[in-house]
């Protein structure tokens, strides 16, 4: 619950730049609160949709390499 709430904060203050930033640390979030792959990737997906990106896919790419991250 708590990380489908961050997604919509995070699209109600959607940045114009250093998206790729936004969305590392968004997956690195959603990983520490032990959120699947899966549902941080339709997270990410969702919060770059809602915010008008151009990728949103490329963002939610990023949570396949911020989960295979060891510790």
């Amino acid at each position: 619950m708590m990380a489908w709430g961050s997604s919509a904060l995070a699209a109600t203050h959607f940045p114009a730049t250093r998206r790729h930033e936004l969305a590392l640390a968004l997956a690195g979030m959603l990983r520490r609160a032990e959120c699947s792959e899966d549902d941080a990737r339709e997270i990410i997906l969702q919060v770059y949709e809602a915010g008008g990106s151009r990728n949103p896919k490329a963002r939610a790419a990023t949570v396949s390499h911020t989960f295979a991250l060891d510790e």
